[in-house]
């Protein structure tokens, strides 16, 4: 005759509404369509009045909570959101094996699910590869390999002053695959897949290098570097740009060390052109110096005393047979200067300059050693 029934039942610990009725009939008032268990990692038992959320998930994992619940005796949660089936949902909880919120697989259908807590932990362990120092303060994800190949982040958290963090991760060694990751450094390092709970150790910065500026000796601080791999041919192929810290130093975990070697290039702070570190082999701690004190010129006329702007000049390296090799050249600057950076100087090698700036070329004196100097032209 027109009127609408609602009716409401309180079964499992909270109140539930049915659909609207209009007639007179039989019919099934159903609860409990979500059903999900939620069990001991260490004893398999229902965790009895266990505190959980229920959330609506999201794909952008803002997930949205719907209510508070508890578990019963047995450790079951029986709900009934909106739209079981069509929504998906979620429950999350606090483990009592890291005290961190655990979050349950995606839920899309009525079940029955089971949601394990409280699994023996995996501790991860960062911890410096050089000093053997603890990592504090540095994330570490847990990562899940599923059937397909494909890789899903399960958690992530920061390790304590003694470099450690727990995980509550469920069939570790009985089926799943899972391995830890952190990036304390410049590069990421992993472990091997999980084959068991227990301590897991992450050794960061395995190849260490305080990079030095050739100029003066100290720091060579917050610059950009390049990491390169050598390859079986001798050839360098670049693996990235990292920038070295207020002491200029880099903490690097290149992938193939101890296999590969590397180099660390960086561009002199006398003349910007590249230098090349030695060849790292392996893991430890090394200086890199990026040149060395430079030489400065100063091209000058000579009856004049003035500077000339904009001329090319030549570095050439003198032999024992007085033999002459080319090394770099340069454009003198609005100061009529120009700075080279050559290896042995003041090490035995011995380099003369030469410049065209009026219409032939000029040598200069040898110069066996760092400084600045005025090379005059015109005499």
């Amino acid at each position: 005759q027109g009127k609408v029934y609602v009716f409401k039942a309180q079964p499992y610990g909270y109140w539930v509404t049915s659909e609207e009725y209009r007639s007179a009939g039989w019919y099934d008032f159903r609860v409990g369509k979500l059903q999900i268990r939620v069990l001991d990692g260490q004893t398999g038992q229902g965790r009895a009045d266990q505190a959980v959320l229920l959330q609506r998930w999201q794909a952008d994992g803002h997930h949205t909570v719907v209510m508070s619940v508890r578990t019963d005796a047995q450790g079951w949660l029986k709900l009934d959101p909106p739209l079981v089936g069509q929504e998906s949902y979620l429950v999350s909880a606090q483990s009592p094996t890291d005290g961190q919120s655990k979050a349950s697989e995606v839920y899309r259908g009525s079940g029955p699910y089971t949601f394990v807590l409280g699994n023996a932990a995996v501790i991860g362990k960062v911890e410096d590869a050089v000093s053997g120092a603890a990592l504090s303060g540095k994330i570490v994800e847990a990562w899940e390999t599923l059937a397909n190949g494909s890789l899903v982040l399960v958690a992530k958290r920061a390790t304590d002053a003694n470099g450690l963090t727990k995980f509550d991760l469920d069939g570790v060694g009985t089926g799943r695959k899972y391995h830890l990751k952190s990036q304390p450094y410049l590069q990421s390092v992993e472990s091997g897949e999980l084959t068991g709970v227990g301590e897991q150790l992450l050794k960061a910065g395995k190849l260490q290098v305080q990079v030095l500026d050739g100029r003066t000796g100290g720091s060579y601080a917050w610059r950009t570097v390049h990491l390169l791999e050598q390859g079986n041919n001798g050839v360098l192929s670049p693996q990235g740009d990292y920038a070295t810290d207020g002491e200029g130093r880099l903490r690097l975990d290149p992938a193939h060390l101890g296999v590969q070697g590397y180099v660390v290039r960086a561009p002199s702070l006398v003349d910007g052109t590249d230098r090349d570190s030695a060849v790292y082999e392996q893991g430890g701690s090394y200086q890199f110096k990026v040149g060395g004190a430079g030489l400065t010129l100063w091209l000058k006329d000579q009856i004049s005393n003035g500077v000339l702007v904009g001329q090319e000049v030549q570095a050439w390296e003198k032999g024992a047979d007085g033999i002459l090799v080319w090394k770099k050249s340069g454009i003198t600057d609005a100061a009529g200067k120009i700075a080279f950076d050559l290896d042995g100087l003041g090490q035995g090698k011995v380099y003369v300059f030469k410049a065209q700036p009026y219409g032939y070329w000029v040598t200069s004196e040898e110069y066996r050693s760092a400084g600045w100097y005025d090379f005059r032209v015109g005499k």
